[in-house]
């Protein structure tokens, strides 16, 4: 019994993160690739994920919800016309996104929550930022 408590405390170590995306349309169903949307990055550190697991919450949702609330923040200054409806979350590999996406400055991030989850955005509506 206790050894199966350790492995579910050691799946919770590091951060994990997810690259979020909220467009205006579904991304399968995107006939334009230049249709407005956002990507983010979201990294859930370990106490969250704890806190999350704890209430049955997905953390896939949680990080859609995490980049939806800052992307919310900042939309009716940069665009107040863009309309979100359509999310996509990808749990990623921190390396990977950093060189897919070596433009972004990961050194500070975008949006930090209270509970210490951070948000680099990746791309923003009408932006080539990559």
């Amino acid at each position: 019994m206790e050894s199966v408590l350790n492995m579910a405390e050691e799946q919770f170590q590091i951060p994990i993160h997810y690259r979020v995306e909220i467009g205006e349309e579904f991304p399968e169903q995107r006939e334009n690739p230049n249709t407005p949307r956002w990507e983010a990055l979201v990294e859930i550190p370990d106490e969250v994920q704890r806190t999350v697991k704890a209430k049955n919450l997905s953390l896939q949702w949680h990080a859609m919800e995490l980049a939806r609330t800052a992307i919310g923040k900042l939309t009716l200054i940069n665009d107040p016309q863009f309309t979100p409806h359509a999310r996509l979350a990808e749990k990623v590999h921190f390396d990977a996104v950093h060189r897919t996406y070596s433009a972004v400055d990961f050194t500070f991030p975008d949006f930090i929550t209270e509970d210490n989850c951070r948000i680099w955005f990746l791309r923003k509506p009408h932006s080539e930022m990559y």
